[in-house]
C-alpha cells in the first residue's frame, strides 16, 4: 500500500496500532468542537510512524456510533406497563361494584325476557282481537247492507202506502158523496132541517111533524151515521141497529133504546136514544179533528161532517 503520514497535530505518533483499531476519528482527537461533516481520515491497521508498518488510508465516513445511537432511540420498543398493585380496600370495592353490575345485568336480562314474553302474549291477544274486529266489521257491513235494503224497501212501502191511502181517501170521498146524494140534508129558514125532504124537529115531541115522519127521519139518520162509520173505519161508541123507521141504539147497562116514536115508547127512552145517536155523530167529528158547535141541530152536525169529508183539500 501507499505510505502516508499521519495528519499533523493529531498525536498519532504516540498511538499504537491496537489503540487506533476500532476507534473513530473523534474518539482519537477527543475534540468536541469538530463537526460530524468534516473530512477526516480514519486510520486502521496502521502502526505508529517510525515503526515501519504500512498504514492504509480509508475514506472518511460518518460516525457510526452516533448514527447507531440515533437509530436506537428511534427504534426503541416501548416497555411493558408495570402492573399496579391496588390496595385491598379498593379491590374489594371494585369486586362489590362488579357484583352489583352483574346482578343488575342479570335483572335486566330477566326483565327483558319477561317483556319479550309479554310482547308475544300481547301480539297473540291483539291478533285475536284484530280477527274479531275484522269479523265485526264484516258483520257491520252485512247489517248495513241489510239496513240499506230494508230502508229502500221501507221507502218503497211508504210510497205504496201513501198511494194506497190516497186511493182509499178518494174511494171514501166518492162513497160519502154517493151517500150524501142518497140522504141529502137541507137547511131551511128558521133553523129547520130536513133529510130526504123529511122534517126532523129539534123537539121530537112537538106536534109539527107526525110520529111516522119523525120515526122515518130518525131511521135515515141512524143508517147514514152507520154507513159513514163503516166507510171511515171509525168504530162508534154506541152500537146502532138500522131498521128503517124502527131503528134502535144499544146503551151500555140500559139495553136497547128505540129510535122511533110511538105511543108505547117511553118519552125518556126516546130522548136517551136520540142523545146517544147524537154522541155517535160527535164521535165521528172528534175522530176526524173537526171543531163543531155542541148546541147545533143533530142534522146540522151531520151535514157539517159530510161537507168536511167530501170537500177537496
Amino acid at each position: 500500500g501507499t505510505t502516508a503520514s499521519a495528519p499533523p497535530n493529531l498525536g498519532l505518533s504516540q498511538l499504537t496500532e491496537n489503540q487506533i483499531k476500532g476507534r473513530s476519528f473523534y474518539d482519537i482527537l477527543g475534540d468536541g468542537n469538530s463537526t460530524k461533516n468534516s473530512s477526516v481520515r480514519s486510520w486502521t491497521g496502521a502502526k505508529a510512524p517510525g515503526s515501519g508498518a504500512c498504514v492504509k488510508e480509508i475514506k472518511p465516513e460518518k460516525d457510526n456510533n452516533l448514527a447507531g445511537q440515533k437509530k436506537g432511540r428511534m427504534e426503541t420498543t416501548p416497555e411493558k406497563p408495570r402492573e399496579l398493585k391496588m390496595p385491598n380496600s379498593v379491590f374489594v370495592q371494585t369486586e362489590v361494584r362488579l357484583d352489583a353490575l352483574r346482578a343488575e345485568f342479570q335483572g335486566l336480562q330477566k326483565l327483558l325476557a319477561e317483556e319479550e314474553l309479554g310482547l308475544e302474549q300481547d301480539e297473540v291477544f291483539l291478533g285475536s282481537e284484530l280477527a274479531e274486529l275484522e269479523s265485526t266489521i264484516e258483520d257491520a257491513k252485512y247489517i248495513r247492507g241489510c239496513a240499506e235494503s230494508a230502508h229502500k224497501d221501507a221507502n218503497h212501502e211508504m210510497e205504496k202506502l201513501a198511494r194506497t191511502e190516497f186511493m182509499l181517501e178518494a174511494r171514501q170521498m166518492k162513497l160519502l158523496r154517493d151517500l150524501r146524494d142518497i140522504y141529502p140534508i137541507r137547511s131551511l129558514p128558521n133553523k129547520v132541517y130536513t133529510i130526504r125532504d123529511i122534517h126532523l124537529p129539534s123537539d121530537v115531541h112537538s106536534l109539527s111533524a107526525s110520529d111516522g115522519l119523525i120515526s122515518t127521519a130518525l131511521g135515515f139518520v141512524c143508517h147514514l151515521v152507520f154507513m159513514c162509520s163503516k166507510y171511515l173505519s171509525i168504530p162508534l161508541r154506541y152500537r146502532l141497529v138500522c131498521n128503517s123507521s124502527r131503528s134502535a141504539v144499544q146503551d151500555d147497562g140500559h139495553g136497547v133504546l128505540p129510535l122511533f116514536k110511538e105511543r108505547v115508547v117511553e118519552k125518556e127512552d126516546l130522548d136517551r136514544a136520540i142523545v146517544l145517536l147524537e154522541r155517535n155523530i160527535e164521535c165521528l167529528l172528534l175522530t176526524k179533528g173537526f171543531a163543531f158547535n155542541p148546541q147545533s141541530h143533530i142534522l146540522a152536525k151531520l151535514d157539517f161532517l159530510f161537507v168536511k169529508l167530501t170537500e177537496v183539500q
